[in-house]
């Protein structure tokens, strides 16, 4: 199973674009039992 197969992009959220810009991405991850878990991260772009 590749990666691709065990996560799902739900939604993406610009929280600030100032000198970075700052993300809330919510996306689901299939664990190993074949079940589903929605995780939440942020992530900081940089140029």
């Amino acid at each position: 199973m590749t990666i691709s197969d065990r996560v799902r992009i739900k939604d993406v959220r610009v929280l600030s674009d100032n000198w970075t810009t700052l993300k809330t991405t919510t996306f689901e991850y299939r664990r190993a039992n074949g079940e589903w878990q929605t995780q939440h991260r942020e992530t900081n772009e940089r140029d």
